[in-house]
């Protein structure tokens, strides 16, 4: 077993990405077909459906040389992995388990330990899995997920003021939001206080648009935002390693990483990606614009933590000009504009510097 954050996940499918996109044509087309046949066996193993046994045969004749390859980033000797602290995006749940990996997301929380785990035998991509035996959950009505068992904690000590506002009747408030679908398995569609309240009264969750971006193994990090505005905008930055192996392999000539994001190809490969996930969402939870870093965030800049989360508040004080510059449409510079994926009105993309100038 392999325990990890998500993002750990995410850089290793971007290697394997990246280094099997130098390969000859030959071996990307093989590497290709396991793929696609791992993917036949996921999705019918996650409909619950029977496999048959000639797919099942033919995936074990042709995948084993590009399994052993897969398990040889985690060290080889691999049966499957765990992932929590954030929600882990669901291609890089598909990919891992078309390949012979599944990566079992779980939920828990410092209050309570352990909340809710997939099994190996019993998983759900997008999902955190059933409550752990002995715990017991249930949803409020605003959405927030509650939490009783005997492993909760006491409380905040010398703090009963803080104690007594995550109690409710006995349950714990967890500040997530969540749902749980028919067959028992919990899912967290984001936090309660990051939910973004538009002019129109619609409440959005940032983190469900932001994962879907970051499904993408070139997009590093996302920041959506709209609170108080009639349309979300986005904050954008791109994985430099991944990002520089694809300009290379795309015959894309550029100085460095700043000159990159500024090229044509990658504008309209981030403006492809956005157009995608908007796709996915409803109208309220479309990125409208987005601006793209010329660097990437760190915490040593202390813009994200130490397990890669965004610090919201930090990075919109940040990164506040060019928020704004996004909703000033006539004080914005807009150095292209693209038309979506929908043939809507088009759609308008910004650089800035990391000083935050157009």
């Amino acid at each position: 077993m392999f325990p990890s954050l998500p993002r750990f996940f995410e850089k290793v499918h971007a290697r394997i990405v990246s280094d099997f996109g130098k390969e000859p044509a030959e071996e990307q087309k093989r590497f290709a077909e396991v793929l696609a046949l791992g993917k036949q066996i996921s999705t019918l193993r996650q409909a619950r459906a029977n496999i048959p046994e000639a797919l099942r045969q033919e995936y074990e004749r042709e995948a084993q040389s590009v399994i052993a390859r897969v398990k040889g980033y985690f060290g080889g000797r691999i049966e499957f992995a765990t992932s929590g602290g954030a929600p882990l995006p669901r291609e890089i749940a598909e990919f891992f388990d078309a390949l012979g990996i599944p990566i079992l997301q779980a939920y828990g929380l410092t209050e309570n330990v352990c909340v809710a785990f997939n099994r190996p035998d019993d998983y759900k991509f997008g999902a955190v899995g059933s409550p752990m035996p002995g715990c017991d959950v249930k949803i409020a009505e605003d959405g927030e997920i509650l939490v009783r068992s005997e492993m909760m904690f006491s409380g905040y000590y010398k703090e009963q003021d803080k104690t007594a506002e995550v109690f409710r009747d006995g349950w714990l408030l967890t500040g997530d939001l969540g749902e749980v679908d028919d067959d028992g398995f919990l899912k967290i569609t984001g936090r309660k206080k990051e939910l973004i309240v538009t002019s129109t009264g619609k409440n959005v969750s940032p983190a469900l648009i932001e994962n879907l971006l970051k499904e993408h193994h070139l997009i590093s990090h996302a920041l959506v935002c709209g609170d108080g505005h009639s349309y979300l905008v986005a904050l954008i930055t791109l994985n430099p390693a991944e990002t520089e192996s694809y300009a290379r392999t795309h015959q894309i000539t550029y100085r460095d990483l700043p000159d990159l994001t500024r090229s044509e190809q990658i504008k309209t490969l981030v403006q492809e990606i956005v157009d995608k996930v908007n796709a996915r969402v409803s109208s309220t939870e479309a990125i409208r614009k987005f601006a793209v870093l010329d660097h990437d965030l760190t915490a040593e800049a202390d813009e994200i933590t130490p397990t890669m989360k965004i610090k919201r508040r930090i990075v919109s004080v940040k990164y506040a000009g060019i928020i704004a510059a996004l909703y000033a449409v006539k004080d914005a510079a807009p150095i292209v504009k693209l038309e979506n994926s929908t043939g809507a009105a088009a759609e308008e993309f910004h650089e800035f510097d990391h000083r935050g100038h157009p």
